[in-house]
């Protein structure tokens, strides 16, 4: 499925980037991160998914999910990206 066909079914998601990519899964983990997944930095109770951003991208994530976009931004800052 394109990532712009995904991002329809979320209300109230902002596309930034390529709408064409195409995303064949969602993933959680950013240690299992490959091309064509798309990470969902969620926030949890202990760990905040979007300080593995950068890892997850570096692993092939091709597309990034957050709640929280500045944080998002600060984070893949700090690893150069």
């Amino acid at each position: 499925m394109q990532l712009k066909e995904l991002i329809q079914k979320i209300p109230g998601a902002v596309l930034y980037g390529d709408g064409n990519t195409e995303i064949a899964a969602i993933e959680l983990d950013s240690r299992a991160c490959r091309p064509q997944m798309l990470f969902a930095c969620a926030k949890g109770f202990v760990q905040d998914g979007n300080c593995y951003a950068a890892a997850a991208v570096r692993k092939g994530a091709d597309a990034l999910m957050t709640g929280d976009p500045e944080m998002l931004r600060q984070e893949t800052a700090k690893e150069g990206g």
